[in-house]
């Protein structure tokens, strides 16, 4: 975090500029989104106690980066760094499936060298737009604000359950979930695989660098698909969305929701 301070030249900084919170997850985001809304500032730049930045990477300081990038495109909301998730060991970056838009599906390889416009991504180390953020606030200040978003000014970051189109409940993690809401209120999110990231696990340091993880992806591609759908549910399946490698598990939602259905009727029957 020195590090990136120290080489960052787009931004201005003061000491009180800086703020450190703890607790659980969704309610230190929470605390640092407000604080930027109340503070006046037009960007917040939220870091995870667990994950390393590359402040000198390829692309530079991501900062200073995501700042041209937020200059250029006034309909951005957030962009954040990818990072690998410990299981499966994948991105924490998702993208709308094609014909259940409502799915949001997990990125495993073919990024593009550049900030792509996603789904939602991991929020270990990110840029928020703070209009983004009073606009998603003033949407839910309402009393009966329109779905996704909830009435009576909830906290920003919040894990949450939905409803799927075929009728069964999912959990969805705070990140994702506010990624939703950022999208909904208009704004882009973009996912940058540029950052160099390692995620600090109990299992070890997951690292991520784009070229290494495609190369890998490139090369030992039967091998790596093979590992990761021993992994996953049995219905679920690898597919191309955007050009890029996915986990699509519409056909796993669909089964569970075949076999809910299929106990719900065996008990009225009894």
């Amino acid at each position: 975090m020195r590090a990136l301070e120290l080489t960052c030249k787009a931004f201005e900084r003061r000491v009180e500029d800086h703020k450190f919170t703890s607790g659980p997850v969704q309610m230190a985001r929470s605390f640092a989104a407000n604080a930027a809304i109340e503070g006046g500032y037009d960007f917040v730049v939220m870091h995870d106690d667990d994950l390393v930045v590359d402040p000198g990477g390829p692309a530079g300081n991501p900062i200073d980066a995501w700042a041209e990038v937020m200059a250029a495109h006034p309909d951005v909301g957030m962009i954040g760094a990818v990072y690998l998730r410990e299981k499966p060991q994948i991105p924490t970056v998702v993208l709308p499936h094609p014909q259940h838009p409502a799915e949001l599906c997990h990125v495993v390889a073919g990024f593009p060298y550049k900030p792509l416009n996603v789904g939602g991504v991991g929020t270990g180390f990110v840029m928020i737009r703070v209009s983004a953020l009073a606009a998603i606030a003033a949407i839910e200040d309402q009393e009966e604000a329109p779905a996704p978003f909830r009435g009576g000014s909830p906290p920003l970051f919040r894990f949450d359950f939905r409803r799927t189109e075929w009728g069964q409940m999912a959990e969805v993690g705070e990140d994702y979930e506010f990624c939703i809401r950022m999208r909904a209120a208009g704004f882009k999110v973009l996912a940058d695989p540029r950052v160099d990231t390692i995620h600090l696990k109990d299992s070890g340091p997951l690292r991520f660098n784009w070229h290494d993880w495609e190369t890998a992806w490139t090369e030992q591609a039967e091998a790596r698909a093979t590992a990761l759908r021993a992994q996953l549910a049995p219905e679920m399946t690898l597919a191309s969305i955007n050009d890029t490698l996915c986990i699509d598990h519409v056909p796993q939602r669909i089964a569970d929701a075949a076999a809910w259905r299929k106990r719900i009727a065996k008990k009225e029957a009894a």
